[in-house]
């Protein structure tokens, strides 16, 4: 007998033609021989198992990194299942996503046979057994179809095709079940104990990659809608500003210039007093007035709308050295005589207004330089001084308002803001929005 670990293993025949018995030397020969082949055949046996493993862990490893190349749902599980195709042998292999909320399912990816029988993208048929037994972790099993009563529809269907056998592993997530992995060859009898082994590994970095991608794709629905509201907002708040500079400019400029030609006239009243008071109101009338125009100019300049960007900097640059005394430097390429989307002017126009106001109530300097230019791919706005500085981190902060909402308006818009600023060493503020 060939033994090894106390089993039997096999047997080392010697057989002799002629009536000679064997010697006791001789058996015990053979049996020195019997124990050496027994030791050469496990430790093949154990080679080949570790090799077969080796391969196994290699393939896990290419699928596991193939499911994370893969950029959607649909890409991981038709990635793992064109790697699982090289482990277990199938004739068509597919993978069913389940619906908790409306009971429902459908076919996800599937590679192999009968694919114009049942494509993916198609219903798939799930019970409520279905439900009970592969939420509870247990694979299904059919070696032969035609002598087993419980068979699902649509593997009836797949049935009249070639199948024979399927194994059904389900896929779970924190405990919830989130589809399946479905296998099926031509030949009854087909799956072996390590086959469905590695489906069930398969299965389990599936339904992690499946659960990830579904919690990102969920992630990133939010994140549209909540881009989507923000630039609603802006769009709101500038509709308004638009609104509310109209009715100052023409409303409400309007009644106070009657205003003050009516008190113009009593400039030859007799009485002297009176016309003192009337001047004095009509200086009070003026002066107001030039408040509700600059209030109407800070909301919203019409020109912006009427005329587009560069022709509303200029006259903003103008405005801005009047009242700060910070001369500001212009410098422009690619934009004369261009308009952009209105969405983009605006951004461009306020982040421009907010930086040169932080310019002149915290830099100290007596000037700054904006630049403007633009190209088929972007329109670029930079504003520099040479003045304080600042700790960018601390002012960026959510909370602070400014260079956050700065930051916001363009992120709306798929651009970014870059701040290079430190103590006494000045600020730079650049920011790129795509036109595309």
């Amino acid at each position: 007998p060939l033994r090894s670990r106390g089993a039997i293993i096999g047997l080392l025949c010697v057989a002799n033609r002629s009536p000679r018995r064997f010697t006791p030397v001789e058996v015990r020969v053979l049996e020195r021989l019997a124990d050496q082949a027994a030791i050469a055949m496990e430790n093949s046996r154990l080679y080949a198992l570790l090799s077969q493993q080796t391969a196994r862990l290699r393939a896990l490893r290419e699928i596991d990194q193939g499911i994370l190349a893969a950029r959607s749902a649909r890409g991981i599980a038709e990635t793992a299942l064109s790697r699982l195709a090289g482990l277990v042998p199938c004739w068509r292999a597919s993978v069913s996503i389940f619906d908790a909320e409306t009971g429902g399912g459908h076919i996800l990816a599937v590679i192999g046979g009968a694919q114009n029988v049942v494509p993916a993208g198609s219903p798939s048929s799930i019970t409520h057994e279905d439900v009970e037994y592969l939420g509870q972790g247990k694979i299904r099993l059919v070696q032969d179809v035609e002598t087993s009563d419980d068979v699902p529809a649509m593997v009836r269907a797949l049935q009249g095709e070639g199948l024979r056998a399927y194994v059904r592993v389900p896929l779970l997530a924190d405990g919830e079940l989130i589809g399946s992995l479905n296998l099926s060859t031509d030949r009854p009898d087909a799956f072996t104990a390590e086959h469905v082994e590695v489906a069930t590994d398969v299965g389990q970095l599936l339904a992690v990659a499946l659960q990830q991608s579904r919690l990102n794709e969920a992630a990133r629905v939010g994140r549209e809608r909540l881009q989507a509201l923000s630039r609603r907002l802006v769009e709101v708040q500038e509709a308004e500003r638009r609104h509310i500079a109209r009715e100052l400019h023409d409303e409400i400029g309007q009644v106070l210039t009657g205003l003050k030609l009516a008190l113009e006239k009593g400039k030859g009243y007799p009485d002297s007093g009176i016309r003192a008071d009337l001047k004095g109101a009509t200086e009070l009338v003026t002066d107001l007035i030039t408040r509700v125009r600059n209030l109407s100019l800070d909301l919203r300049p019409a020109m912006l709308d009427d005329l587009g960007l560069v022709p509303s900097l200029v006259w903003h640059f103008e405005r801005y050295t009047e009242r700060t005394d910070v001369t500001v430097n212009f410098e422009q390429v690619g934009v004369e005589g261009r308009r952009f989307p209105p969405e983009i002017e605006t951004a461009a126009y306020r982040i421009v207004q907010e930086a040169l106001t932080n310019v002149a109530r915290h830099a100290g300097v007596t000037s700054a330089t904006v630049r403007l230019w633009a190209d088929e791919r972007a329109l670029g706005v930079q504003i520099e001084d040479k003045g304080a500085g600042f700790v960018p981190d601390v002012s960026m902060a959510p909370n602070r308002g400014g260079l956050a909402g700065m930051r916001e308006r363009v992120a709306l818009l798929g651009g970014e803001l870059d701040v290079e600023s430190s103590p006494g060493a000045g600020a730079r503020l650049t920011a790129e929005i795509p036109l595309r």
